[in-house]
């Protein structure tokens, strides 16, 4: 799964001549708060998760990108 936070750059100020939004909230914060809303809906636990990159990012268009992807079965390994 990937979160893409897509966050309005300000256009004054000390954040305005930042390249990434290193301001609250943090990526984790907001990343907590859409897993918590997609449970039920998307999955049934967020334990299910084995895969999560979380990104934010300046951005024109405020938003979040969610990608779900089925992870491939692993394979088997036999007992040696």
């Amino acid at each position: 799964m990937t979160l893409r936070f897509r966050l309005p750059k300000p256009v004054t100020g000390k954040a305005a001549k930042r390249e990434y939004p290193e301001v609250r909230p943090d990526v984790e914060r907001l990343g907590s708060g859409v897993l918590d809303s997609l449970q039920g809906l998307v999955f049934r636990d967020d334990a299910q998760i084995c895969w999560l990159e979380l990104a934010k990012v300046y951005d024109p268009r405020p938003g979040v990108e969610i990608t779900v992807e089925e992870l491939a079965p692993a394979p088997l390994v036999a007992d040696t």
